[in-house]
């Protein structure tokens, strides 16, 4: 039996994938580029699913009252500050500060600066991309060239 293609030369059928084949197929490519957030002429074929080996195994469990109780536990004591964008984070071998302090993060409203010991800066690839927040020094070469090639998508859960 002889099919026609989409460009109407005959195929077999041993050379043609029936439409629900071809479907799941291309499903299932579609769905690796959204979960890996580049496309598959990107995607290593031997690591793409390293994580495997360090996944949760056995019975999992939540955290009564949700996990929001464990970053508040481990910031009592600290200078916390929420709903605060940063423009700029400022770092010196030099006391910046009274106290000695050696880092200065300043809020994109204007406000007072921050002085501090350390910062620790939790922000969506999407923030580092659009140089949303200068840091001074900049990010070393190594680090800026990572942000610059690492890949993202929109994945909703």
């Amino acid at each position: 039996v002889m099919r026609e293609s989409a460009e109407s030369e005959p195929v077999s059928d041993a050379e043609y994938l029936r439409l629900s084949e071809l479907r799941l197929i291309e499903w299932h490519s579609a769905n690796l580029e959204f979960a890996n957030a580049a496309p598959l002429d990107r995607l290593s074929n031997e690591h793409w699913n390293q994580d495997d080996g360090f996944g949760f195994t056995g019975q999992h469990s939540m955290i009564k009252g949700g996990y929001a109780r464990l970053p508040q536990a481990l910031a009592v004591g600290l200078d916390v500050r929420l709903s605060t964008p940063v423009a700029r984070i400022v770092t010196s071998d030099a006391p910046l500060a009274a106290g000695g302090r050696r880092v200065r993060v300043e809020p994109e409203d204007g406000g007072e600066a921050i002085a501090c010991d350390a910062a620790v800066c939790c922000v969506p690839l999407g923030v580092l991309k659009a140089d949303a927040i200068r840091f001074e020094p900049p990010l070393p070469a190594w680090k800026q060239a990572s942000v610059d090639r690492l890949g993202f998508g929109l994945l909703n859960k």
